[in-house]
């Protein structure tokens, strides 16, 4: 009985072609690098898609200055991510891994929100740290990406 629970997670949530995130880069084939990649762009592209149309409605609306440098750094960022799932360069990894840096940077410069208690900073400062680590793994990916095999071998 405990075995075709299993199975069905591991359809889910442990596939090997789908979520290959406990296979080493090394290790890795084309297709398995490429869903790695493409999760993680759409992760991060929902949220920079988002506030960079924040950023975008904010200054079309109010016609003042001040989000222009988040909207213009929100379009690099989303070429970036494209260049990222269609090329796999390392530099999109780079850039891309600047995002949890310059968040980091925000929370250094202007602190975290005053109704933030110790559990929410350390919780959001983990999540960073622990994205920030993961960009590692994608600039391993995409290193190794064009010397992978293919999935039909």
């Amino acid at each position: 009985m405990n075995s075709w629970w299993f199975q069905f997670v591991r359809k889910y949530v442990w596939n090997d072609e789908r979520t290959p995130y406990h296979v080493s880069p090394e290790q890795m084939r084309k297709t398995q690098a490429h869903n790695e990649v493409f999760f993680y762009v759409v992760f991060e592209g929902t949220l920079v898609g988002l506030v960079t149309l924040g950023a975008l409605i904010q200054v079309y609306t109010t016609h003042e200055t001040e989000y222009l440098p988040v909207l213009g750094y929100g379009c690099f960022l989303l070429v970036a991510l494209y260049f990222l799932v269609s090329r796999k360069s390392p530099w999109a990894v780079l850039y891309s891994a600047s995002l949890p840096v310059l968040v980091f940077g925000v929370f250094f410069l202007y602190d975290f929100h005053p109704n933030n208690m110790y559990l929410d900073k350390l919780l959001l400062s983990g999540f960073l740290v622990c994205w920030l680590i993961y960009t590692t793994r994608l600039f391993k990916i995409c290193r190794k990406y064009p010397d992978m095999e293919d999935a039909s071998k």
